[in-house]
């Protein structure tokens, strides 16, 4: 790419001042260069004359253009988003190990209440200790009740009253501490699955969204297959541009050489009319014209060919 005047300093020719052939030409590369501009702020590709970001001002046929002549930027870039977006699309991995996670959490709330109907047994079996022990303590009432009833004959039995009584409150109290610990695994098996119960929401929210993104990743993917194709198109059309524009430049060169050729004519037409003085001064005014007309043509022609090599 060369580099070129300012855009303001380039005098581009109009469509009207030249033939019918380039003028089409022109107009077909104008109109393709306006459609790629247009595509370029969605795709985030502008290459501007040593910034960042140019304005559409910047950009005009003959002078340097934002992307290459065959559009392989574009299509580059449109390759490495394409592979991106099938790796989004068609990448697993991600939702595999969620819906791992998922199934893990779910088993781990099935386990707890498992263990929590367990603890229930566990506290109906400690109501029923403390029922026998309640039991037992009425019974050991009753027998030393009896063994006062005996005398001294029933001393000895009041003394194994005492001590079943007295086994009876141990199992009590040590049936109220089971109900006890009970009630506070319980409780705490409640907020084990309360919290187990909002990471299974969590992860249930996670999964969607990242079911929701693959969508969009295949949604992208589809619109970049289907751009393929249309890219494909503009970067032909942007190769024809290049050929007919080096054709224009051609038939330019020629006009030049051939204005050259006119001025060294109207050259030796002027001294042959100044040496023949004697036929007037109107001829002679008319030769000057001609010659002053002539260096202009052959100046414009010249100074055309050289922007158009410059470009």
């Amino acid at each position: 790419m060369t580099d070129g005047p300012a855009p303001a300093e380039r005098n581009l020719p109009a469509f009207d001042d030249l033939p019918l052939a380039d003028t089409a030409n022109l107009r077909e590369g104008a109109d393709l260069h306006d459609a790629m501009l247009a595509l370029l702020p969605l795709v985030g590709i502008w290459r501007g004359e040593g910034e960042g970001r140019a304005s559409h001002g910047d950009y005009r046929f003959g002078q340097q253009i934002v992307v290459s002549h065959d559009g392989s930027d574009y299509l580059n870039w449109e390759s490495r988003t394409w592979r991106l977006t099938d790796e989004g699309a068609y990448d697993g991995h991600g939702l595999r190990e969620t819906g791992e996670l998922r199934t893990a959490i779910a088993s781990i709330e099935q386990a707890l209440t498992a263990f929590s109907d367990k603890l229930g047994s566990i506290q109906d079996f400690a109501l029923i200790i403390e029922g026998i022990a309640e039991s037992t303590n009425v019974l050991a009432i009753n027998a030393s009740i009896q063994a006062a009833r005996a005398g001294n004959a029933g001393k000895s039995f009041s003394v194994v009253a005492g001590e079943i009584r007295s086994l009876a409150a141990n199992s009590r109290e040590a049936a109220e501490n089971i109900k006890k610990t009970i009630g506070d695994i319980t409780g705490s098996m409640s907020e084990i699955l309360t919290v187990s119960s909002k990471g299974t929401q969590l992860v249930d929210s996670n999964l969607k969204k990242a079911q929701t993104a693959q969508q969009i990743f295949e949604s992208i993917s589809d619109g970049l297959r289907g751009s393929t194709e249309n890219i494909g198109k503009i970067a032909v059309s942007a190769s024809q541009i290049g050929a007919n524009g080096k054709n224009l430049r051609e038939n330019i060169d020629g006009i030049s050489r051939a204005s050259a050729k006119t001025a060294e004519r109207i050259k030796a037409i002027s001294a042959s009319i100044m040496q023949r003085n004697r036929q007037g001064e109107q001829i002679s005014e008319t030769s000057k014209q001609l010659l002053e007309m002539a260096e202009g043509q052959k100046t414009a022609l010249s100074q055309l060919s050289v922007r158009e090599s410059g470009a």
